[in-house]
């Protein structure tokens, strides 16, 4: 079980914390929900010749998996984590279930 989101997403610069580098199509940074303290993982839905940098903030979106407890709403804020370090923030604009 999981979720399809759009949400609107700010990758932090290497300065706020972020990454250095820039990256793209198979990027798989876990997603935590505020009010939650657990953790999913996320693919980010980029097209192949997609490329994000950091400092940019865009429309994405997103595929959550393994969210069968958790309760997700339009304008739901989250963070994306990278190992142990938040690299972005976001707030979701739209819902639909994963099959």
């Amino acid at each position: 079980m999981g979720y399809l989101i759009k949400a609107q997403v700010y990758f932090f610069t290497e300065k706020q914390g972020g990454r250095v580098n820039p990256f793209g199509s198979g990027f798989n940074p876990k997603i935590k929900f505020d009010g939650s303290s657990e953790e999913f993982f996320t693919t980010l839905i980029l097209g192949e010749q997609d490329v994000l940098f950091p400092g940019d903030n865009i429309k994405l979106q997103l595929a959550v998996k393994g969210v069968p407890d958790l309760q997700l709403y339009k304008g739901a804020s989250f963070d994306l984590i990278e190992g142990d370090r938040k690299i972005a923030e976001g707030s979701v604009s739209f819902i639909d279930a994963l099959n």
